[in-house]
C-alpha cells in the first residue's frame, strides 16, 4: 500500500474531487486545441484558396507597356503567392497534426480515465457507506446496551431495596430477570456490531480503499504524464 493510500484512505472525497478537477482541466485544455486547430486550417485554408488565384489578373493581362516595373511587381507577386500557399499548407498540417497528436490522444484519454473513475467512484462509495453503516449500527447496538444496563440497574436495586416479604417481590424479582435477559442480549449485539465494523474497517483498511485510492492516484500521475 503506498503512501498515499495510508494516509487518504479516509479521505476518498477529497481525493475523488482532485481528480475530477484534474479531468475537467484536461477537457478544457483539450477543447482550447480543438478550437486552435479549426483556426489553423480555416485560415489555411482560405490562404491557400487566395493564393491559387492568378496574381495580377486585369492588371497584367491587358498588355500593359512593358517596364522594369511592372516586371518586378509581377515576380514579387508570383513570389508572394508561392510563399502563401506554402504557408497555408503548413498552416493546414499543423491543424492536422495537433488534432491527430494532441486532440484525438487528450479526448481518448479522458474518456477511458473517465470511465476508469467513475467506476473507482463507485466502489469508494460503497465501501465508505459499508463502514459508515456498520458503525451506524455499532452506535446504536452501544445506546441500547447502555440503556438496558441502566434498566437493569434500577431493576436490581428496586428489588434489593424492598423488603424480603414485600407483596410485590415476586414480579421485582421478575422484573430484574427480565431485564438481566435483555441486558445480556444487547451485549452480544453490540459485541457483534463492533466485530462487523472492526471487519469492514480492516478491510477496507488493508484492501478495498488502497485499491481504489491508487488507481485514482494512478490516473492524477497518467494525467501528469499525458500532458
Amino acid at each position: 500500500m503506498s503512501e498515499a493510500s495510508t494516509a487518504l484512505w479516509n479521505k476518498f472525497d477529497e481525493l475523488n474531487s482532485k481528480i475530477v478537477s484534474g479531468l475537467t482541466t484536461v477537457k478544457d485544455m483539450n477543447a482550447y486545441f480543438k478550437q486552435r486547430a479549426q483556426g489553423l486550417e480555416n485560415y489555411g485554408k482560405n490562404l491557400t484558396g487566395l493564393c491559387k488565384q492568378p496574381p495580377g489578373a486585369g492588371v497584367f493581362t491587358k498588355e500593359p507597356p512593358v517596364t522594369k516595373e511592372a516586371t518586378t511587381l509581377k515576380e514579387a507577386l508570383l513570389a508572394d503567392q508561392v510563399l502563401g500557399l506554402a504557408l497555408g499548407e503548413f498552416l493546414i498540417e499543423m491543424s492536422t497534426k495537433i488534432t491527430d497528436d494532441v486532440f484525438k490522444v487528450l479526448e481518448t484519454f479522458v474518456k477511458e480515465k473517465e470511465t476508469a473513475r467513475k467506476k473507482f467512484e463507485t466502489d469508494g462509495r460503497k465501501f465508505t457507506k459499508q463502514a459508515n453503516d456498520a458503525k451506524t449500527q455499532a452506535n446504536r447496538a452501544k445506546d441500547t446496551y447502555l440503556k438496558a444496563c441502566k434498566d437493569y440497574e434500577t431493576a436490581r436495586e428496586a428489588k434489593e431495596n424492598a423488603p424480603s416479604d414485600a407483596k410485590n417481590i415476586k414480579t421485582l424479582e421478575n422484573r430484574e430477570n427480565q431485564t438481566k435477559t435483555k441486558m445480556d442480549k444487547a451485549e452480544e449485539d453490540y459485541k457483534n456490531a463492533v466485530e462487523k465494523f472492526n471487519t469492514i474497517q480492516e478491510s477496507n483498511f488493508k484492501e478495498n480503499l488502497p485499491t481504489v485510492l491508487n488507481g485514482l492516484q494512478e490516473i492524477e500521475q497518467q494525467r501528469y504524464e499525458t500532458l
